[in-house]
C-alpha cells in the first residue's frame, strides 16, 4: 500500500532566549527531527512560523546545498508563503508533487495505476526579527499557486499551520482544494468536516495521536477517503530502529540541558552571592593578585582533585571560597568560586566594590588560618614559615 508521510508544521522545537533564537537544547533536538524524520522515509514537512527561527539556518546559500545532499528531506520542506529577506536565503518550494502508485489503484488515462498528489505548505503570518523570511498573507499566496498544482495533480492537499477559523475560511474561499490538514495546535481533534468541496482535518497535538487518512480511488476515478486517530500510547509497540533513534536522541539533548542547567546555576549563583572572584579584585589590586595566583592557595581545589575528594563537603570547605555562605556550591554549579581565594579570608567583596571607600575585613591571622590548617589536616604548618609565602 503505497503511503506518504506528510507534517502540517511545528516540527521543530522554537524554544529561546528570545523570539526568533533557538537555545542551544533545542537545536539540538530539531537535528535529530531532521535525522529521525529522514530515517522513516518522511516525505513532506509544512514550514510554520514556528519552525523558522530553526529552519531558516537550513536555507542560507552556503548551508542548503550540503545539508539537502546529507538530508534530501529538507529539499522538501515547503511553504508558499514564505519569501526570502535576503538575496542569499534560498526559497523554500511552495509545494511538491508526489506520484504514488500501486496495484490497487485503477488504471486511469494519462498516469497509469499511478496518482499524484499536490503537496502546497501555507503557514500564518508573524514578525520575527532579524528573521531571513518574510510573510506572504497566506490567502494572496493559495491563489496564486493552486491553479498551477491544480493542473498537474490529481488530489490537492494543503498542509496548512493555520487558525481553526483561518482554515476553514481556506476551504471556503478555495473549492479547488481537495483536502486541508491543519495544526492549530489544538488539545483534541475535531471531527473532519468537509467545507464547500475541501475534506478538513485537524492534525494531533505534540504527536499524541497519528493522524490516518485512507484514500479509495473506485473503477470510474472518483476519491473518496476514511480518516482516524490512533493514540500514541503504551498500547502502541515501539519500532526497536526508531526507539533507537530515540533514546540516542535523548541522550544527546539531556546532555546540553545538563549543561544549560549548569549554566543557569552559575549565573544565578554569581547574580545573588555576595563574592566576586579574586579576578574580579584583581582588576584594582594587581600586584596583590598576582601575588595570589604564585601561591599554593590559587590552586587548593586542585588537591581534592587529584584525591577524588571534591565533592566530599568535609574538605570542600577549606579548599573554596563562600563554601555554604553563599558562594560555591560545587565545582560543576560554581567553578568560579574553587579555590582559596582572596574573599575566603578577606569576606565577601561586593559590598566593597559598591563602596570602595567602606571599610573591608582584615585578615584575623593567624587565628584564622588555623581554623582550616588544624594538626588533623595539616600537621606541618607553621604560622611563621607559611605567612611569608603569601603576604601581600
Amino acid at each position: 500500500m503505497p503511503i506518504l508521510q506528510l507534517d502540517a508544521g511545528h516540527f521543530f522545537a522554537d524554544a529561546g532566549p528570545e523570539p526568533g533564537k533557538v537555545n542551544p537544547e533545542a537545536i539540538v533536538r530539531n537535528e535529530w527531527v531532521i535525522r529521525g524524520y529522514s530515517s522513516v522515509g518522511h516525505d513532506v514537512c509544512n514550514l510554520s512560523n514556528r519552525d523558522v527561527p530553526f529552519a531558516q539556518g537550513l536555507f542560507d546559500s552556503q548551508v542548503y546545498q550540503r545539508k539537502t545532499s546529507e538530508f534530501p528531506l529538507i529539499s522538501n520542506f515547503i511553504s508558499a508563503n514564505l519569501k526570502p529577506a535576503r538575496p542569499d536565503v534560498i526559497a523554500p518550494r511552495p509545494y511538491v508533487i508526489k506520484t504514488i502508485s500501486g496495484p490497487r489503484l485503477p488504471i486511469r488515462e494519462g498516469s497509469g495505476q499511478a496518482i499524484r498528489v499536490g503537496i502546497i505548505g501555507l503557514t500564518q503570518r508573524a514578525v520575527i526579527k532579524g528573521s531571513n523570511f518574510v510573510f506572504e498573507d497566506p490567502f494572496v499566496a493559495i491563489k496564486r499557486v493552486l491553479p498551477e498544482v491544480r493542473k498537474q495533480a490529481d488530489i490537492v492537499v494543503v498542509l496548512a499551520y493555520l487558525s481553526m477559523p483561518d482554515t476553514y475560511k481556506l476551504a471556503y474561499e478555495n473549492r479547488e482544494i481537495d483536502v486541508i490538514i491543519s495544526n492549530s495546535e489544538l488539545q483534541a481533534n475535531p471531527q473532519p468536516k468537509v467545507e464547500q468541496n475541501t475534506l478538513v482535518l485537524f492534525s494531533g497535538h505534540q504527536t499524541k495521536w497519528l493522524g490516518e487518512l485512507r484514500a479509495y480511488i473506485d473503477k470510474q476515478g472518483k476519491i473518496s477517503y476514511n480518516n482516524r486517530y490512533v493514540t500514541l500510547d503504551h498500547v502502541i509497540q515501539d519500532d526497536p530502529a526508531a526507539a533507537k533513534i530515540v533514546a540516542e536522541a535523548h541522550d544527546a539533548f539531556t546532555k546540553v540541558q545538563q549543561q544549560q542547567a549548569l549554566l543557569t546555576a552559575r549565573q544565578v549563583a554569581v547574580a545573588n552571592s555576595q563574592y566576586v572572584t579574586s579576578a574580579k579584585c584583581g582588576e584594582c589590586h594587581i600586584a596583590q593578585y598576582k601575588t595570589w595566583t604564585q601561591t599554593a592557595h590559587s590552586h587548593a581545589f586542585a588537591t581534592l582533585e587529584k584525591r577524588q575528594q571534591q565533592y566530599d563537603p568535609r574538605c570542600i570547605s577549606c579548599h573554596s571560597t563562600g563554601f555554604g555562605k553563599g558562594g560555591f556550591m560545587g565545582i560543576l554549579e560554581t567553578p568560579q568560586f574553587a579555590n582559596v581565594q582572596c574573599e575566603a579570608c578577606h569576606g565577601p567583596g561586593k559590598a566593597h566594590i559598591q563602596n570602595p571607600r567602606g571599610t573591608y575585613s582584615k585578615v584575623g591571622a593567624p587565628a584564622m588560618c588555623y581554623t582550616c590548617h588544624d594538626k588533623l589536616n595539616s600537621p606541618d604548618f607553621n604560622f611563621e614559615t607559611y605567612w611569608p609565602k603569601i603576604r601581600h
